[in-house]
């Protein structure tokens, strides 16, 4: 997998606003280079199908077994450790010799659950790949499965990092949400939802998978950033009102 992008010499909560808003830009672009990988195989429904792995496995896929073991090995080795990395699937950390330093700061140290996460990714199976069966490389396109999933999370997760940054870095923002009331919900969802940026995002993507020849068609790139983009929104507003208290569901 390549994680160099995920693993940043300098401390994300140190960085500027502008610096994670770059970051978050070369998580997507890997994502894509990752998706563009996947896209090499067909969809191997297989992957997905609980019980498909035989007896004793019943209650679970392939791709939900890959999960597990790679998560595993990840616990004991403290990658959940660093600021940008959490587990796909929830569960109790492992300690081990190698357990590593804890870097995340307190406010960013929780994972938040991001909804039929993995429904959300055979969703993008579906859309990238073509229909049909690889046989005999199930197991390795499973273990590519986990990369994709892994560096999608972990886009989606940062989403705190970039409304802690709008927080840190604007005044008007800080002051709305340290005296926040229901009546000030537009005011703070200004600073939150940008269309014209998200618009830049999303031809961004486009831009990028067009020149380095990722294959994939315009409207699927598209369709996947603005679906990013609304589970990162949705994530900011989760850390809002796990950290700040500012609920902006209530009206």
């Amino acid at each position: 997998m390549d994680s160099r992008l995920l693993m940043p010499k300098r401390n994300v909560n140190e960085m500027s606003f502008e610096q994670r808003r770059d970051l978050l830009g070369e998580i997507t672009r890997s994502s894509l280079r990752l998706l563009s990988k996947r896209a090499e195989f067909r969809t191997n429904p297989v992957i997905y199908e609980k019980g498909a792995l035989g007896e004793g496995f019943e209650d679970i896929s392939l791709l939900e077994y890959a999960i597990n073991e790679k998560e595993g090995y990840y616990k004991k080795m403290g990658r959940y450790r660093h600021e940008t990395r959490y587990s796909i699937i929830e569960g109790e950390e492992t300690t081990s010799p190698f357990y590593g330093v804890e870097q995340k700061n307190e406010r960013f140290k929780k994972r938040i659950e991001i909804p039929n996460f993995l429904e959300f990714y055979k969703s993008l199976i579906d859309d990238f790949c073509e229909d049909g069966e690889n046989p005999g490389r199930t197991s390795q396109i499973a273990d590519l499965d986990v990369d994709c999933l892994d560096q999608i999370h972990t886009r989606l997760q940062f989403g705190r990092y970039i409304i802690d940054g709008k927080i840190e870095s604007i005044p008007e923002l800080n002051e709305l949400v340290t005296d926040y009331t229901p009546k000030n919900k537009e005011d703070v969802l200004s600073h939150i939802v940008f269309k014209e940026q998200e618009n830049r995002v999303v031809e961004a993507a486009i831009d990028y998978s067009l020149k380095n020849d990722l294959g994939f068609k315009v409207g699927s790139v598209r369709k996947l950033i603005k679906n990013f983009i609304d589970i990162n929104t949705n994530v900011q507003f989760m850390h809002l009102k796990e950290i700040y208290g500012v609920d902006l569901e209530k009206t």
